[in-house]
């Protein structure tokens, strides 16, 4: 018996071991899960609270309108009586109202319209204001029309943030301005921060416009801070990749000189005008109409630049440029440049090549009958083997084919 005893007793110490040792570690189990639980309520209200809009009336003229206010910005103006209640009664019943029921939470999608005569404007299926007759013909809108009207400046109002920006990001050129507004309902309350780009960017604040200055290429962060938040605009300032710095010239000869050969000398004189940056270069987008001119004349062409690079802002600017046709006089000829070998043409390729004097006139003459039985091309190509530039001036002389050739 004594035996068997103690066997009982160790069995039964044994069986219950195992049940103490899982109700520790449900208990160490629960502490840890119900700890954040725990620390959530203890938390300070503050972190969970929300901005409710404060709703104010203002009467007007001597109580016969009223003004209703959402941070002190006016959402609508009660204009009539109804039902033997003055406007400022009916102003202020509404934005008892209201404030009740932005306490109860966000009420944006909850304004609806309804009714005809009068129309209803309510929250939910809560009645707010009703929009009569009288009081649309004062406003001069149809009932219909001002509850919308209201309903809008309502919910605009009461989802503004405690600061907003004009822009989120600015692109500004060196040596130039930009702005940006400051709205919310803390407009009024606020203080600009440059957390990158100190040295560079300056800023200038005149009531809710902060001007923004660059002085050199750099990335940056303007931070606008009210007591309820706050709002980032990024700022990126960079140089133009180029900028038109004068008028540019250009000399032409031709009796009359043809469109296309004005063309060519336009968007040449465009270069020496064109500062551009490194790594930048331009094309021209377009060009003003062009239309012959005799010696003696001139007239101007208006180009469209557009000047692009890497690491610089594109920038589109209007060149202009003058255009003379000179008037030169015949002078006597130092040379002569004679096609004719072979006189009858069968096929495509090169018929003459000769040089030209730098100093002196030098004429070209040909002379050839076409045996190839289509349409062909004739053209002189001047080729200039030095680095530097030259100088060609053309003489009118060319004459057109002919069926005959003499």
């Amino acid at each position: 018996m004594h035996i068997i005893s103690n066997l009982s007793r160790a069995r039964r110490i044994n069986v219950l071991f195992p049940y103490a040792d899982c109700l520790r570690r449900l208990k160490r189990n629960l502490f840890w899960r119900l700890l954040p639980f725990c620390l959530l309520l203890a938390a300070p209200k503050v972190s969970l609270a929300r901005r409710i809009p404060p709703v104010s009336v203002r009467s007007m003229n001597d109580g016969r309108a009223a003004e209703l206010l959402i941070y002190h910005r006016v959402v609508l103006t009660v204009r009539a009586r109804n039902e033997g209640l003055s406007p400022v009664k009916r102003a202020t019943i509404a934005a008892n109202r209201l404030r009740r029921a932005l306490q109860r939470g966000n009420i944006a999608n909850q304004l609806r319209i309804s009714g005809r005569n009068p129309v209803s404007l309510k929250i939910g299926e809560n009645l707010l204001l009703y929009v009569t007759r009288n009081e649309a013909e004062k406003a001069g809108r149809s009932p219909i029309g001002l509850a919308m009207q209201w309903a809008a400046q309502i919910r605009r109002l009461i989802t503004l943030p405690p600061i907003r920006l004009s822009a989120s990001r600015l692109v500004i050129p060196v040596g130039e301005t930009k702005t940006v507004r400051v709205g919310g309902f803390d407009d009024n309350d606020f203080s600009t921060h440059l957390v990158l780009g100190s040295g560079r960017l300056s800023l200038n604040t005149s009531g809710k416009i902060i001007r923004v200055s660059a002085s050199g290429a750099i990335d940056g962060k303007l931070v606008v801070r009210s007591p309820d938040g706050e709002a980032a605009c990024f700022i990126v300032s960079r140089y133009y990749a180029g900028e038109i710095t004068g008028v540019g010239h250009a000399e032409i000869t031709g009796n009359p000189a043809p469109a296309s050969v004005q063309r060519v000398a336009v968007l040449t004189a465009i270069s020496p005008i064109v500062k551009l940056r490194p790594h930048a270069g331009w094309r021209p987008v377009s060009i003003s109409a062009l239309h012959p001119i005799g010696p003696g004349q001139s007239a101007w062409a208006d180009v469209k630049v557009e000047m692009r690079g890497s690491g610089n802002l594109t920038r589109t600017a209007n060149a202009r440029v003058e255009i003379r046709n000179l008037v030169l006089q015949r002078p006597l000829l130092s040379s002569l440049l004679y096609s004719n070998n072979p006189e009858r043409i069968s096929r495509y390729g090169a018929l003459y090549s000769g040089p030209l004097l730098a100093e002196g006139t030098t004429r070209l003459l040909y002379h050839h009958i076409s045996a190839i039985n289509r349409v062909i091309g004739f053209s002189v190509v001047v080729v200039n083997p030095e680095e530097k530039e030259a100088v060609l001036q053309v003489i009118s002389g060319s004459a057109a084919p002919q069926h005959f050739a003499v």
